[in-house]
């Protein structure tokens, strides 16, 4: 008979397990056994041992270079062993590295050392496994239109190139990260100065590079209405700009406005002449509007020429002149001491003038939308001795000559003016 034992202890004929059927063993295990029988001697004992390694854990994906994330999965074919595994480059064992219990994600490059163990057999042969994850990088974000300097608010579409990627954006210079900025949805309104930053994502892909591009942003251009040119009566002139909140200033001497130079625009520009207008538009958190210019020029129609009632001419007695013209609400300014008048200079007529001695009357007459008229002059003689038709100071009916300012009745000079008319007098009284 045989009696054999697996705990280490020695059989003998009275101890051990007595050997019937083939012996089943799965984990490292001694075997010690010895026979005896009826008449004979106990034999000697035998020891041999029996070791199992438990087999190499089994990968779910190969070794080697992918352009996607991978799910790595880990099985073993030897019953109730349990794998281990490091990604450091150290050795896994039951002390150290990771106790596997589900598929690993792999979205970087990762280099794996894997073993498998169980109790009361041979750990497995270590597996290596090196795993290069080469993903697509998403396409950086691109603005339409591009970064630059604009009069007015843009609307800015933010696009990828990479199908599917999310974009997010964020402006006034923060970066943007999938926990920080604004999901693009639709394009963006920028509306003052501002620095826009944006980056795109997508699953199984490398996050794009951040974009940033710096907006500048001025007031929408100034609106002259009506437009600059030439017109034939005067004009009142509006400042518009589509931009809310803006100031404007404006000049009409030529000078370029500023934030600092220029009258502030309230209201209508009543122009009075040929004229140059430029406005600046101008608001916090913008860039200074586009100076803009227009020119006004006006080819305004003449006041009529003041016209005197009684004509200019020579008169026997004071004389009451009246000024008009023909121009509706026309104003006349005149003078009576050989002086020009202007719209500035000269009496403003109101009331007929009184003439009683001689007297140059010069009148000019403006009126708004017009050009001024011409200067209109007209002089009264006023011989209060009578008609005196060659104005030479003696009256017709006191003059032999009446058309001869050369020659006159004597007896009517003063004493001084004998000499002048003496060869007239001689010829009237000599023989």
């Amino acid at each position: 008979s045989i009696r054999y034992t697996t705990d280490g202890s020695d059989p003998s004929a009275t101890s051990g397990i007595i050997y019937t059927v083939p012996i089943s063993i799965s984990t490292n295990t001694t075997i010690k056994a010895v026979a005896f029988g009826t008449n004979f001697g106990t034999s000697n004992i035998v020891s041999n041992q029996y070791s199992f390694k438990v087999a190499s854990p089994i990968l779910s994906v190969l070794a080697g270079t992918y352009n996607l994330p991978q799910s790595l999965t880990l099985t073993c074919s030897t019953a109730n062993a349990k794998i281990y595994y490091t990604t450091d480059s150290t050795d896994p064992s039951a002390t150290n590295g990771t106790l596997y219990s589900s598929a690993i994600p792999i979205s970087v490059s990762t280099n794996f050392k894997i073993i498998a163990i169980n109790t009361g057999m041979i750990n497995s042969d270590p597996v290596t496994a090196s795993y290069v994850i080469s993903l697509d990088k998403v396409a950086a974000p691109t603005y339409t239109p591009v970064t630059g300097t604009y009069s007015g608010s843009q609307i800015v579409t933010i696009a990828s190139n990479t199908t599917g990627a999310t974009i997010v954006y964020t402006l006034y210079g923060t970066v943007p990260s999938k926990t920080n900025g604004t999901a693009y949805t639709a394009p963006v309104t920028i509306g003052a100065d501002a620095t826009l930053k944006a980056y795109a994502y997508k699953t199984n892909m490398i996050d794009s590079d951040v974009a940033s591009g710096d907006y500048k942003i001025k007031p929408d251009v100034i609106t002259f209405t009506p437009a600059p040119g030439n017109y034939t009566t005067l004009q009142s002139i509006v400042l518009a700009c589509a931009t809310p909140d803006v100031v404007i200033r404006y000049t009409i001497d030529g000078t370029a406005p500023s934030k600092t130079v220029g009258t502030i625009y309230t209201a209508a520009i009543a122009l009075t002449g040929n004229t140059t207008v430029k406005a600046i538009a101008y608001k916090t958190g913008m860039e200074d509007g586009d100076v803009v210019s227009g020119d006004y020029t006006f080819q305004l129609t003449n006041v009529a020429s003041p016209v005197y009632d009684p004509l200019p001419g020579t008169y026997t007695s004071p004389q009451t002149v009246a000024i008009s013209s023909t121009t509706a609400n026309a104003v006349i300014r005149y003078t009576t001491d050989g002086t020009t008048p202007t719209k500035t200079t000269g009496t403003v007529y109101t009331t007929p003038i009184a003439v009683s001695t001689t007297t140059t009357i010069n009148a000019i007459a403006y009126a708004t939308g017009f050009s001024d008229s011409d200067v209109a002059s007209g002089k009264y003689l006023i011989n209060l001795g009578g008609l005196d038709t060659d104005g030479d100071g003696v009256p017709d009916n006191q003059d032999d000559y009446p058309a001869d300012p050369t020659r006159a009745y004597n007896n009517f000079y003063p004493r001084s003016e004998e000499r002048r008319v003496g060869k007239e007098c001689r010829s009237r009284w000599s023989p």
